[in-house]
């Protein structure tokens, strides 16, 4: 059965099933109150995010239009129609050059996507994203404030985009990681699909910028026009990530917004190991799953900010969706994502299990397509840690169904002139 039946069958399930919880003797009624609720709320909120989506696509298209460009040292160049912005400096220098360079399509981004994302919860997410301030490290701050005043944007704008994922819960992402026994190249294979709604918009957005710090290390994030964070990403010691929302009962926490902290581990692990104790010593804020993997090693951190639990692969490979698969972290949640996901990673292991005993890339690749999910599918690539490079598709929102591009790590840190 095609991926697209397993979710359709999920949304009739989730909205038509008037008593998702089996009623008996031994049923709580509090618990069964709180999980009704909880069903509503969620519900709720999956289908007013559908009627933004429907709302959108009534607007006119709204295109990037990236144009090569320089400022300073930095550039914005096409690969083959991908963006690629490189950066430099300082991390204020790099915020102010992606602020510049991109001005226009971040505040396309702000306007169009962010304000109908939020619409009436706007005021509690400022809220929020202020009180997670104190915890950001002070040069991510100065990044952001560069991107603002590049920008022409207020410094509160640009944080909101920097907080909004850790409040608002809406993603469907897969991801795969291969170990070298089991891959065809004897080294990692970190195949990810990026899935998020894109309110007619957002996929057509996706860059990838490469950071070249003055101190530190180099950094490739797959992102968006004016996101100093990490969604996905690798550094010049082989160590890439990729996360994943998990629906789960807590609200969210104050602390370092996720996609920051992702973005610290980039600047200062070159492993697994170091990255997960760095999330061992991190204040979560949300749930997540966090796909880890280095030249030869991956790990699934199930990020519950109160309890984190590590996976590793048990059959020289591992997967990772929306949901958590330690044993005590189980858990039903009444949403469409959590549906999705369980259904989604069902598919992979079905795809895993009859594998040939070398997976290549064309493999992942089919994997990648059988669970994309046409409409929110922004992203997909399979990334080679070992030699740092990814094959990439952007600019759908079908991602994984469309041609994806090889970009070696010497065309991601080279620019070329526009």
């Amino acid at each position: 059965m095609k991926t697209k039946k397993y979710i359709a069958l999920a949304t009739v399930s989730l909205l038509l099933f008037q008593n998702p919880v089996p009623l008996c003797a031994n049923t709580k009624p509090n618990r069964l109150l709180k999980w009704l609720k909880k069903l509503r709320q969620i519900t709720r909120y999956e289908i007013q995010m559908a009627q933004k989506t429907l709302r959108t696509k009534l607007l006119p298209p709204l295109y990037p239009h990236f144009q090569p460009n320089t400022y300073q040292q930095a550039s914005l160049t096409l690969h083959h129609s991908i963006p690629i912005l490189r950066l430099y400096g300082t991390p204020y220098q790099m915020g102010y050059q992606h602020g510049k360079l991109l001005s226009k399509q971040i505040r396309q981004l702000q306007q169009r996507y962010l304000n109908t994302f939020l619409a009436d919860n706007r005021q509690k997410a400022l809220e929020i994203s202020k009180k997670m301030a104190p915890f950001i490290p002070p040069h991510l701050k100065q990044e952001i404030q560069g991107i603002a005043d590049g920008a022409g944007l207020p410094y509160s704008e640009i944080l909101l985009a920097h907080t909004f994922l850790d409040i608002y819960r809406m993603s469907a992402c897969s991801t795969i990681a291969i170990t070298p026994t089991r891959s065809q190249l004897n080294s990692t294979l970190f195949a990810r699909n990026l899935d998020f709604p894109s309110l007619g918009i957002a996929h057509r957005f996706s860059i990838v910028i490469v950071y070249h710090p003055k101190q530190g290390k180099k950094i490739v994030s797959i992102a968006w026009p004016g996101m100093a964070g990490a969604l996905t990403g690798w550094n010049e010691n082989s160590l890439a990530l990729g996360v994943m929302v998990v629906h789960f009962e807590n609200d969210t926490q104050i602390g370092i917004p996720m996609t920051l902290l992702y973005r610290s581990i980039l600047e200062n692990a070159s492993n697994v190991s170091q990255a997960v104790n760095i999330l061992k010593q991190s204040r979560l804020t949300v749930a997540n799953n966090l796909m880890l993997v280095d030249a030869q090693h991956a790990c699934v951190a199930e990020l519950l900010p109160s309890n984190p639990q590590f996976r590793y692969p048990q059959h020289h490979w591992i997967y990772s969706t929306n949901h958590f698969q330690t044993s005590f972290l189980k858990k039903y949640f009444p949403s469409l994502t959590y549906t999705s996901s369980y259904l989604r990673a069902k598919i992979i292991y079905r795809y895993l299990k009859k594998a040939p005993p070398k997976i290549n890339i064309p493999y992942l690749q089919h994997i990648l397509k059988a669970v994309c999910i046409k409409g929110i599918n922004l992203q997909s690539m399979i990334i080679l840690p070992t030699k740092r490079s990814v094959y990439l598709s952007l600019g759908s929102d079908e991602a994984a169904r469309k041609k994806f591009i090889l970009l070696t790590w010497q065309q991601l840190i080279h620019t070329t002139q526009p």
